[in-house]
């Protein structure tokens, strides 16, 4: 009987030192590199396992403490919440971390982006909310990936505790871009709410410089003439020579024979001479995917056929001034002339094309920038719509 009791104390005692060793609790080089200051306490009920996991500051105060449930089948990991592990049981990734006050009240939450390793939670923190001893929201930061940089705030009712409602008690979030051109971070907009709904989106880019292409001679080089007022807010200053010299052209007219007018692919060039007096048979333009190679010398970009005004004012909020091919003074277009390109395809051009970069948007109007009219110009969102609609509201964002 004692035999048996004493081999049944050496089965545990073995079976604990296999946990301990399968979880790195006495590989300290190893268990470091993923959490230090750790103590896990195991507790092993037939499949289930549950991990507490306690931090500690310097002085040994209790900081923050999780409880992980596992279920094993066959010995493999079925389900991890909040903590992720490698095939050792060690702590590899982290997904949230919560910290409380003394008195028991939600002091921080932490949440990482996905698969953060625990050594990198500085440069991986996606969102970021503190509260004082009493629970009331004392910060809120969206934060961006591999930075320490802010993407929104949001700022709540006064008195606002952290609760899974807190979103109906939101006032505001103010928006964040970082320009990595100028290498400056700068507030692009912000957005109210009421009782959480939002009322109010008003996002507007400021100090984009502004080129007027009749002044330098490029009467009909509205593209490149707002890519490089893009540029310029990235901080690349380009000459508008340059931007000529290296933007793909036909120098070419239209040609008719047996009855079908022909020209060059505008995906592909600019039909016509940039420099020259736009007509919608002469020197016409030049679509997104024909542009983008020239952008794309200088900066990254990405072009958008069907775009939504969300989807601008989205870009915007980023950060992103957006290139918009629409119509002049923002009419209607209109005065067709049809044609097919070289490779076979349909095409239209019309006699009021013009491109122009957009800087801002709020709920019912559009900033934008005009390098042959009015310089800077605010205009009603159902002009704006009219103006992009027709031509498949093609636009390009210079990231």
């Amino acid at each position: 009987m004692k035999m048996n009791r004493f081999k049944q104390r050496v089965s545990c005692l073995v079976l604990a030192l296999s946990l301990m060793v399968g979880l790195g609790l006495f590989d300290n080089n190893t268990n470091n590199q993923y959490l230090e200051n750790t103590i896990f306490t195991v507790e092993v009920q037939a499949k289930k396992a549950n991990v507490d996991i306690t931090y500690y500051d310097s002085a040994k105060t209790l900081k923050n403490k999780e409880t992980v449930t596992t279920y094993h089948s066959n010995g493999k990991k079925k389900k991890v919440t909040v903590y992720k592990y490698n095939k050792a049981n060690q702590v590899k990734y982290i997904i949230k971390e919560t910290v409380y006050h003394s008195t028991g009240k939600l002091k921080s939450l932490t949440t990482y982006y996905d698969n953060a390793l625990v050594k990198e939670r500085e440069t991986r923190v996606k969102e970021y909310l503190t509260a004082n001893k009493y629970g009331v929201i004392t910060s809120h930061i969206l934060k961006v990936d591999h930075s320490k940089r802010t993407r929104e705030k949001y700022f709540y009712q006064k008195n606002t505790k952290y609760s899974s409602k807190k979103e109906k008690s939101l006032v505001r979030i103010d928006y964040y871009a970082y320009n990595y051109g100028t290498k400056k971070q700068v507030k692009t907009g912000y957005s109210t709410y009421k009782n959480g709904k939002k009322v109010k989106t008003d996002i507007l880019l400021k100090n984009v410089p502004y080129y007027n292409q009749k002044k330098e001679g490029y009467l009909s080089g509205c593209e490149f003439f707002s890519l490089r007022m893009a540029l310029a807010y990235k901080g690349v200053k380009v000459k508008a020579e340059t931007l000529y010299n290296n933007m793909n052209k036909s120098m070419s007219k239209p040609y008719k024979k047996n009855g079908v007018w022909y020209w060059d692919n505008p995906d592909k060039m600019f039909l016509g001479d940039p420099k020259k007096l736009m007509l919608k048979d002469a020197n016409w333009g030049i679509n997104p995917k024909g542009l983008l190679p020239l952008a794309t010398m200088y900066r990254d970009a990405k072009i958008k056929e069907n775009a939504s005004l969300t989807y601008i004012q989205n870009q915007l909020r980023e950060g992103n001034p957006v290139i918009v091919w629409g119509s002049a003074r923002f009419n209607k277009p209109g005065n067709f002339f049809y044609f097919t390109d070289t490779d076979g395809n349909k095409r239209f051009t019309y006699g009021n094309f013009h491109v122009y970069l957009v800087i801002g948007m709020d709920d019912k109007t559009v900033t934008i920038k005009d390098p042959y009219y009015e310089g800077t110009k605010v205009i009603s969102r159902s002009q704006f719509k009219q103006s992009y609609e027709k031509y498949g509201k093609k636009v390009m964002s210079i990231l």
